[in-house]
């Protein structure tokens, strides 16, 4: 039996090229038909791009026709005699590779019957009249992701055959896929173009959770990084479980939102796993009709509409990516089977002010073409950066400016782009990684999209994010300075802080980064939050890898990781939000919280007492007692009630610091779902003036009228401040006095609404102080 395809072969004007080695008797392998649609294919695959090229494309599915290849039977049989033939010619040890090609060919089998696709549904592809890229574009995941496979198997097979070792075949057939974004690189195995394996991410060169992918899809648990927190200052990372077709944000063992996997957009911040949703209705799997955007139970009454494919079209309103309180701004602009098109514009509310101002054009493509304002993905009111610059065919070109203020025209930084849309030469940046505090700028030097030599923290003095908290409390500047080397931290890196009164530097932190860009050896740490030397954490790295014994400058907080960089044992952990501190106390196994946990929780000389279990899953499980701060310093709320493995469930009570007070709450039905009548706490309540909201919930949404209430310190009882009414829908009707934003216990904005959208003008009206 014959297990190579290799021979001399010309098509057209190509070149001869004797694809034999020496042992293959070419007479003999030339009776083996069977065995020779690769050849053919191999040739028309050796320009084939990994976009849907149409060209490319079609050359692909005549010879696929011309052949009768209806099906990856055929392949699977020839890629493991290719194996097989490798093991006995070169003495190698391929048994565990066969194995799980035969895995991945069986898991498409399977898919293919599940899924009803047509064995020859590839034959009905090649019709000359119809437009081929769309057709496939059109076609269902599966269907699409096998023209895939094969257009990647074409690509590699030439390669295979050439291939004599183990390592060689193994990059080929499972080559590593590394994917950057920000500071982030998501790295794992691939098999023939799809994602398929463990896959970890590398954060500032620490080797942190990632997940599984099967094939191109996640499955399981992942954990997910620089979520931003309710403050829009902070950022965290939370669990993301993808479970037979369903997606549950889980933070801290708290199941926040469960919603349908099916065309889901990973979400970036805390409210929005919280407040966003969507009013729609499905058709065949697909979205049909109108849909229209929840935000806090209140259907707010904008979207736009699928036809009958699923695609959008007509006229669109769209949030933010990381849309919230503090950003709330829209996209506004049409599309056309599915593609953006035309100009865009965005629309920014804060307090009773709109601004509106033009984003740029899509071209026929749907690429962006010409001037563009983009806004950084961590934009909101008190950090309003944003960018302008030109876009060729959706590619950044030439110089980009950065901006503080969406309305400014001081530069803050920016740099060029080459043709390739890489960035090149001198840039000064926001530093991702350190966003907390300060809006801290970066200088160095790019090549090829690639940061180089020495890059260090921006000396000069621009104004702070954050200055409005100046008259409350310190701000510290902290730099740093090291050099990267193809694009990754090498050598020592320190961190210096920079006090406030005197302008003098004080080395407090740093370590070294290996020449894989990993750090390695023993670290001093900021805190994510550091606001002073005592938020500082010493410990070793290995290869990434956090290990051994890790605490804080005091020691009294801390614990162990094992050689895998995993929490195991007793751990006592820290959190601080400007005045306030978060301590909890209990047991980790393999990375996860299990057992009773205990948590003090409060401010200044206020604190109190919780508690709560975790399951062997680390999820909350049973009665839980929970502190809230809900404006991080002022005043600290307990929140009591049942879990069910991560979802609240039953009634909720909601008690003041010592339980003496009872606040509010309501009650959650299924999967953690608020329904029935509700009193809710204003975000910003605190001691001294306390806001709710009195009203009822169905199934999630909130319906009929909805007081606001207010108690001024040493009163007794709550009047009523404002409110109004939702209809059945969830959308505001008629007279509203809304609260607004940053300044909730002194002014009101009063106006009508129809159908969740306001009418005519809105004012703002301020409360009596009286009330």
């Amino acid at each position: 039996m014959m297990y190579f395809s290799p021979f001399k072969y010309q098509l057209e004007d190509q070149i001869v090229i004797d694809l034999y080695p020496p042992w293959i008797d070419k007479h003999k392998y030339l009776e083996h038909q069977d065995y020779r649609f690769f050849e053919k294919l191999n040739y028309k695959s050796e320009n084939l791009a990994l976009q849907n090229n149409p060209e490319d494309l079609r050359d692909l599915m005549i010879v696929l026709k011309e052949k009768q290849l209806y099906s990856l039977e055929k392949i699977q049989k020839e890629l493991i005699e290719i194996l097989e033939n490798k093991k006995k010619v070169y003495n190698l040890e391929l048994d565990d590779l066969i194995t799980q090609l035969k895995t991945f060919f069986q898991f498409f089998d399977i898919k293919q019957r599940k899924h009803n696709i047509p064995i020859n549904f590839i034959q009905q592809l090649v019709d000359p009249e119809t437009n081929l890229n769309q057709t496939i574009n059109a076609l269902p995941y599966w269907q699409k992701t096998i023209i895939q496979i094969i257009k990647q198997i074409l690509l590699k097979y030439q390669l295979l055959l050439k291939a004599t070792n183990k390592e060689e075949i193994l990059n080929l057939i499972f080559p590593t896929h590394e994917e950057c974004h920000k500071s982030r690189i998501l790295i794992g195995p691939t098999i023939f173009g799809l994602q398929n394996g463990k896959f970890i991410y590398i954060v500032d060169g620490v080797e942190k959770q990632g997940g599984e992918m099967q094939m191109g899809k996640k499955i399981g648990l992942w954990k997910e990084y620089g979520i931003l927190g309710d403050d829009f200052i902070s950022q965290i990372s939370l669990q993301i479980q993808y479970d037979q077709g369903m997606i549950r944000y889980i933070k801290d063992g708290e199941i926040l939102k469960q919603c349908n996997q099916f065309d889901h957009v990973l979400l970036k911040n805390i409210q929005q796993i919280k407040y966003l949703g969507w009013h729609g209705n499905y058709n065949n799997g697909k979205k049909s009709g109108k849909f229209q955007i929840i935000w806090k139970g209140e259907n707010l009454n904008i979207g736009g509409e699928y036809n009958e494919k699923g695609e959008k079209f007509g006229l669109w309103t769209e949030l933010f990516e990381n849309y919230g309180d503090q950003s709330q701004v829209q996209y506004i602009g049409q599309y056309q089977e599915g593609k953006k098109c035309g100009s865009w514009t965005l629309q920014y509310e804060k307090n009773l002010e709109t601004i509106t101002m033009p984003l740029g054009k899509f071209n026929e493509e749907g690429l962006k073409e010409g001037v563009w304002l983009e806004l950084h993905e961590n934009f909101w009111d008190e950090c309003q950066v944003c960018y302008t610059g030109q876009y060729r065919k959706g590619v950044r070109n030439g110089f980009w400016a950065m901006r503080q203020f969406i309305q400014g025209r001081n530069i803050i930084g920016g740099g060029f782009y080459n043709q390739k849309g890489m960035k090149s030469g001198e840039w000064i940046e926001w530093n991702e990684g350190y966003f907390e505090k300060n809006l801290i700028l970066e200088v160095g030097d790019y090549e090829n999209g690639r940061k180089i030599g020495n890059w260090y923290s921006n000396k000069i003095k621009i104004t702070s994010c954050l200055d409005h908290h100046s008259s409350e409390r310190s701000l510290n500047k902290y730099h740093f300075f090291g050099d990267y080397k193809d694009g990754v931290k090498v050598g020592q890196w320190d961190y210096y802080l920079e006090m406030n009164m005197n302008k003098k530097y004080k080395l407090i932190g740093g370590g070294i980064y290996d020449d894989k860009g990993m750090k390695n050896g023993q670290w001093i740490e900021l805190y994510k939050n550091f606001e002073n030397n005592e938020e500082v954490w010493f410990g070793q790295y290995k290869n990434g890898k956090k290990f051994g014994s890790w605490e804080n400058k005091t020691k009294i907080f801390g614990g162990v990781y094992d050689s895998n960089g995993v929490k195991q044992g007793n751990w006592r952990l820290q959190n601080y939000q400007q005045r306030a501190f978060n301590h909890q106390n209990g047991q980790y196994i393999n990375g996860r919280k299990i057992g009773n946990w205990y948590i003090r929780f409060g401010h200044f000389s206020e604190s109190a007492f919780c508690e709560g279990q975790y399951n062997h899953q680390g999820m909350r499980n049973g009665q839980w007692k929970e502190l809230k701060n809900k404006d991080n310093e002022k005043c600290t709320i307990i929140y009591e009630g049942k879990y069910d493995n991560g979802f609240q469930i039953g009634k909720w009570d909601i008690y003041d610091c010592n339980q003496k007070r009872h606040l509010g709450g309501g009650t959650y039905i299924q999967e953690g779902v608020k329904d029935g009548i509700w009193t809710e706490l204003h975000e910003n309540f605190f001691y001294r003036v306390e806001v709710r909201y009195d009203g009822q919930y169905q199934s999630g949404i909130k319906i009929g009228e909805w007081k606001i209430l207010r108690k001024g310190m040493n009163k007794q009882d709550y009047k009523q401040m404002g409110g109004g009414s939702y209809d059945d829908q969830g959308m505001k009707i008629g007279y509203w006095q809304d609260l607004q934003k940053n300044q909730f216990w002194n002014n009101l904005v009063v106006g009508s609404y129809s159908q969740g959208k306001k009418i005519g003008i809105f004012k703002k009206k301020e409360v009596k102080k009286k009330v």
